[in-house]
Order: structure tokens, then C-alpha cells, then sequence
């Protein structure tokens, strides 16, 4: 199965938005991509999709968006394929007008800088070396990655049939995992997930 994420983000200006993460070396998918929004292509199956206040609030009646230069509701992790790469990141951004958000964090096997866009967002490039992680970790990674062979994943999709470009496209359909059922004699029981990150390369 092929699941593709779509993270939204409200921003002030789209056209600087736009300008900011292009001079980071992003692009755009043209067809989901208008006045209104503007389809950052990240990876394959992973894309951040920039839409405009007024645009933003329509999907979020009733409550209001967060003050992003007072309060952070997401951040934004990319793994990237080096520590040059991180570095290469926050250098071009600040050029584009971000700022750097907080020093860099060095762990050995993995390093991670942050920056704040233009909108006040934060994202943090960061690179790992798996093969150079503590013992323990190897050994919790290879657990987990055991039991959930065990395990049926619950998936609850989202429409947005009010907004007929998006509506139109099937590939706008957000998919959430809401939990694993364990498979066992005793009939499914739900769990709670762990906090997984998702880590993607940038397309060249």
C-alpha cells in the first residue's frame, strides 16, 4: 500500500513562501498549485502544502490559527543524506530571509539543526547514522519492527468534499493511522502507537 502525507501549513505571503523554500531547493507540483496553495513537493510520497490564512481557516471552522511567533504547534523533521547536507540547509535559509532556531545538536550518530521560515514555522534538517546508533536503540528498533508484523494497521480517511479542487483529487485524501490491532485469539484489541518519526530525502 502506498500512503502519501500531506502536512498544511498557513502562510502570510504565498508568492515570498514560495520564493523562500525554492532558493532551499524545493519545487512545486504546478497542478495543485494556484492562488490559493501551493504544493511543495518534498519527497515521492511526502508533500507540504502551503496555503494561505484565508484558505487555511476554511478547513478549521470555528477555531482560529496560532500565533506561530508566540506559539509552535508542529515541527517540521527532514532527514537529510549528510551533515554537510543540514548545514547546507540552514545556510541557505537564513540567505532567504529565515533564522536560525536554536544551536546545533550533536549526538555522534546524529546531528540536527533547526530554522524558522518566514511564516514563523520551524523545521528541523537532521541527519542519523543508523548504523553508528547505541546498541540499545538497535535493539529496540528491531523489536518493534517485529511486533508490528504481527499487527493490522486502522486507517481513517479524511475528504473534503466542500473544496472541489481538492475533492477532485483522490491523492488529497489524508490517511491516519488511529491504531494497531493486535491479532490474537482473544479477539482485536486496540493500542496506542508510539511516537514514530517519518524521515525522507530530498528530491535533487
Amino acid at each position: 500500500m502506498s500512503t502519501k502525507i500531506f502536512v498544511n501549513l498557513p502562510v502570510k505571503d504565498l508568492k515570498k513562501t514560495m520564493e523562500f523554500f525554492g532558493n532551499l531547493g524545493f519545487g512545486f507540483n504546478p497542478m495543485f498549485t494556484d492562488e490559493n496553495a501551493a504544493c511543495m513537493v518534498i519527497s515521492e510520497d511526502i508533500y507540504a502544502m502551503l496555503l494561505t490564512e484565508k484558505f487555511f481557516k476554511s478547513f478549521i471552522p470555528g477555531r482560529e490559527i496560532c500565533d506561530s511567533s508566540k506559539s509552535t504547534e508542529s515541527l517540521v523533521a527532514l532527514s537529510l543524506e549528510s551533515r554537510a547536507k543540514v548545514d547546507e540547509m540552514i545556510k541557505k535559509a537564513v540567505a532567504a530571509g529565515g533564522s536560525e532556531y536554536r544551536e546545533a545538536q550533536d549526538y555522534g550518530w546524529m546531528y540536527g539543526r533547526a530554522f524558522q521560515d518566514i511564516n514563523g514555522h520551524i523545521w528541523k534538517p537532521f541527519y542519523a547514522d543508523m548504523d553508528s546508533a547505541p546498541e540499545e536503540m538497535k535493539k529496540g528498533s528491531k523489536a518493534t519492527a517485529g511486533n508490528l508484523k504481527k499487527k493490522k494497521r486502522v486507517f481513517q480517511t479524511f475528504k473534503y468534499p466542500d473544496h472541489p479542487a481538492l475533492a477532485a483529487a483522490s491523492s488529497f485524501q489524508l490517511a491516519m493511522v488511529l491504531c494497531d490491532e493486535e491479532e490474537d485469539d482473544a479477539g482485536a484489541q486496540a493500542c496506542p502507537l508510539p511516537l514514530i518519526p517519518v524521515t525522507t530525502s530530498l528530491m535533487p
